[in-house]
């Protein structure tokens, strides 16, 4: 996370500015909202406006980011398409922070990128996604205790490695079981071997 500029900080005191948050996904075609009741232009683009929350954020022992929770308004279900798209591995996520006037446009040096992330997993409920981002830098300060998983390894349902177009209502548990379901387990992401194989290997030693 990065420090929250002063000059934006001394403008926010101001009643003459009011704070806007703006979330860029770089899509294959990016998509750029704020939470703000009208559309603002932020570095030549036209964030536009859409009700969102974040309800969640996570901190590792180093005070890095580990993950933030975005729960977001998506009744023409725009970002539902561009998540549902067999392109969207390692989808980049900003999130801005900055002051705008009575006009609603960005006031110059008032800005600040608070959070880069990637999209780690998301679902889709009817007229809201919830999106968690992660930060890749969380990622330095983990050690591995496990390189192999039974489970689908995929983070995104649906995704390019998944290769499964869901429809809204369903959900994965990254099962082996659930991928038979859906008829998609030729891009089943697990070993799912290897309980079987490690309860061998530990009756062959009892004996």
């Amino acid at each position: 996370m990065r420090q929250i500029d002063q000059d934006l900080l001394d403008k926010l005191k101001s009643e003459s500015y009011r704070l806007a948050i703006l979330i860029h996904f770089d899509f294959t075609t990016s998509i750029f909202i704020t939470d703000c009741t009208q559309d603002v232009v932020f570095d030549g683009h036209v964030y536009n406006s859409r009700g969102f929350n974040i309800d969640n954020i996570t901190y590792s022992t180093s005070t890095i980011i580990d993950s933030v929770n975005l729960n977001i308004d998506d009744i023409d279900r725009t970002i539902y398409a561009a998540l549902s798209n067999k392109g969207t591995s390692l989808i980049t996520v900003n999130i801005y922070l900055c002051a705008l006037d009575g006009f609603g446009i960005i006031v110059p040096d008032a800005d600040t990128n608070i959070y880069r992330g990637i999209i780690n997993s998301w679902s889709y409920s009817p007229g809201v996604v919830r999106i968690q981002v992660t930060s890749i830098l969380a990622q330095w300060g983990r050690v591995s205790t496990s390189r192999y998983s039974a489970s689908c390894r995929w983070h995104i349902f649906g995704g390019s490695e998944c290769k499964y177009t869901p429809l809204p209502e369903e959900e994965c548990d990254r099962t082996y079981k659930t991928c038979s379901d859906y008829g998609n387990t030729d891009n089943f992401g697990g070993f799912r071997w290897l309980p079987d194989l490690v309860n061998k290997t530990l009756k062959a030693e009892e004996k």
